[in-house]
């Protein structure tokens, strides 16, 4: 038998082919020709033009792909033929019950918290599960619509892909990753968007070996996704909308990550690179990010707790540089001074304190005295 290298992997192969079965299988091409999107010869618009197109190439023995995709008894990845599995109906169950017992329970604080909603700063200071609990949390009815269609659309052929254990796990690591970029740029976000973002970043780099996600995750949507991406990223810098980019990005990238290192063998270093570097990015609210008031507020808390007031100075004066609560900064700054008798710090302070919310500022007041006048010659 005359034999060759095959282009890909130089492993030798019969004649007549230029990919061996495994190249074939994880770059999702013909073996014969090499034309993208197929695997089988006999499915090639070119080898066997009857045949048509067939899109997807399925997992092949070997592949470090391996088991997150099934194939069908033909070789070939399912298609859409069934609706979403257990874990997509049930992610889509809770945004509806969480976000709808928001929306009927007056949106007081309390029933906030009893919805799993929190502060940033309670997330950083120790309230993780707040990463996760945010995802389901909507408050507007089109940001509501808009992420159950594609959870419904994208978890669902996600969910057939590679499975329901695994789709858990995409879930907790997407949503954790994306709220917690979302936490570093210095605000912290709700929805599903996140996740959203996620689902499509894997359907659109890893489309080529499943079926389903091959359906759904077509040129238009690609299109939509990256268009909708780019438009809210411009409406928030405008000011327009308050949209939470950061967890956009860190959910599509976050997709785009486990795509590569799951989903195709020889791209999974830069995979693998991927993740790490986004556990670095989600790890900065909690270790070191002085541009966010969050941050800067824990920080405050903590410096109070350990009686440690020039530190707690200095992070109220970060807040305000940072565009942080000017109201609270105030008043924490009158307050330390006001207990530490610094009466010009204190006099500034509860001025400005004043210009903002009067009401705090006589209650500092009849806690620590009105300020006197300064001495002619502080004036």
């Amino acid at each position: 038998m005359d034999l060759h290298p095959c282009e890909s992997c130089s492993r030798q192969i019969p004649a007549g082919s230029i990919l061996c079965l495994e190249c074939a299988g994880a770059e999702g091409r013909c073996a014969q020709c090499g034309t993208s999107g197929v695997y089988r010869g006999d499915g090639c618009p070119r080898c066997s033009p009857a045949a048509g197109f067939v899109a997807v190439a399925p997992q092949v023995p070997g592949d470090a792909g391996a088991g997150l995709g099934q194939e069908s008894p033909s070789g070939l990845a399912r298609t859409t033929a069934k609706p979403p599995g257990p874990v997509t109906r049930l992610l889509f169950g809770a945004c509806l019950v969480i976000s709808g017992g928001i929306a009927f329970s007056g949106g007081a604080a309390e029933t906030l918290q009893r919805w799993g909603y929190t502060g940033g700063a309670e997330v950083i200071n120790g309230a993780y599960w707040g990463l996760i609990t945010h995802t389901f949390i909507h408050f507007e009815l089109l940001h509501l619509v808009f992420n159950l269609y594609w959870l419904w659309v994208l978890g669902g052929a996600f969910e057939r892909s590679v499975g329901s254990v695994r789709w858990v796990a995409f879930f907790l690591g997407a949503a954790a990753v994306s709220s917690a970029v979302q936490l570093a740029t210095g605000s912290f976000g709700i929805g599903m968007s996140g996740v959203g973002y996620a689902l499509f970043g894997f359907g659109w780099a890893a489309r080529s070996r499943y079926a389903d996600l091959a359906e759904v995750v077509d040129d238009s949507t690609v299109r939509l996704f990256l268009g909708w991406g780019a438009f809210c990223i411009v409406a928030d810098l405008l000011g327009l909308l308050p949209i939470a980019n950061g967890a956009h990005g860190g959910g599509l990238l976050f997709g785009l990550a486990v795509a590569h290192a799951f989903a195709f063998r020889e791209r999974r270093v830069l995979g693998y690179a991927g993740i790490a570097a986004l556990v670095g990015i989600s790890l900065l609210p909690f270790t070191w990010c002085p541009w966010s008031e969050d941050w800067q507020r824990v920080q405050v808390h903590r410096a109070l707790g350990r009686r440690d007031y020039a530190r707690a100075i200095e992070g109220y004066r970060d807040s305000l540089r940072v565009g942080g609560n000017a109201a609270l900064a105030w008043r924490g700054l009158a307050e330390i001074y006001g207990y530490q008798k610094r009466h010009t710090e204190y006099q500034e302070a509860l001025r400005q304190l004043r210009a903002l919310d009067a009401s705090a500022a006589d209650e500092v007041e009849r806690n620590y005295g009105t300020p006197a006048p300064l001495p002619a010659a502080a004036r």
